[in-house]
């Protein structure tokens, strides 16, 4: 869970940049229209700089020794399962076949729509937040800090709290939960004139629930497919 949690922090920060570099170059007042242009400047250069970094700084490994490291990884789990007493030939064979069972489908669908959510905010927060609560651009990037910043927050830590009592299902539970009991709090400020402060802590808290639920999930879920069948895990 801990390693799920910091492979979900990845998209997340890229949002929390997103809105920390909109909350600290926008306008606070709107004098000239094309006050937007600037924001593509600075993600032009911020790529030609990261682009100029990656070419100078990484390097692949030979395909010899790339073919080598995944060989001897390979052959690894290939004992590791034998060792267990799996027919490794058998367990391989029709993988999809496998797979399709309840526990692993209806988990997947599940989650799909859980993460609707989280997409919604990923395309729309700033539009929500400036056409129905009337929320400047600056500060509705504003609001993005506080969702992202305490999403961040929870991959991590319930990712190490779920590791460390080695227990999902409680986590999953509470979160998802409460991120429903947060996401219809939020629905009901439609139509009225929420402060901000008001909206930081309804996003922060219902983004902190999303992420007490989504890690773990995703170790659940690993560990779901890896019962039924190591072999392919490996």
């Amino acid at each position: 869970a801990t390693a799920m949690g910091f492979w979900t922090s990845g998209p997340v920060l890229g949002s929390l940049i997103v809105s920390v570099v909109g909350s600290a170059t926008i306008p606070a007042v709107v004098h000239n229209t094309r006050f937007w242009t600037h924001e593509y400047l600075i993600s032009g250069i911020v790529g030609l700089v990261v682009f100029v970094i990656a070419l100078v700084g990484l390097r692949e490994l030979s395909p010899q020794l790339r073919d080598q490291l995944m060989v001897t990884i390979r052959d690894r789990a290939l004992i590791e399962a034998r060792a267990k007493g799996i027919d490794v030939e058998a367990a391989l064979r029709h993988p999809f076949r496998q797979l399709l069972k309840a526990d692993v489908v209806v988990s997947s669908v599940a989650i799909s729509i859980f993460l609707l959510i989280y997409y919604t905010a990923v395309g729309f927060l700033v539009i929500y937040m400036t056409t129905v609560f009337s929320f400047s651009v600056k500060d509705s990037n504003g609001l993005g800090n506080w969702e992202w910043g305490f999403n961040v927050l929870a991959v991590i830590l319930i990712g190490v709290i779920s590791d460390r009592f080695r227990v999902r299902k409680p986590f999953m539970l509470v979160g998802g939960i409460a991120a429903a009991v947060m996401t219809v709090i939020y629905l009901m400020q439609f139509g009225g004139h929420p402060s901000y402060y008001t909206m930081a802590v309804i996003l922060a808290v219902l983004s902190f629930c999303l992420g007490v639920a989504y890690v773990p999930w995703m170790a659940s879920f690993t560990e779901t497919v890896e019962a039924r069948n190591p072999a392919l895990i490996a």
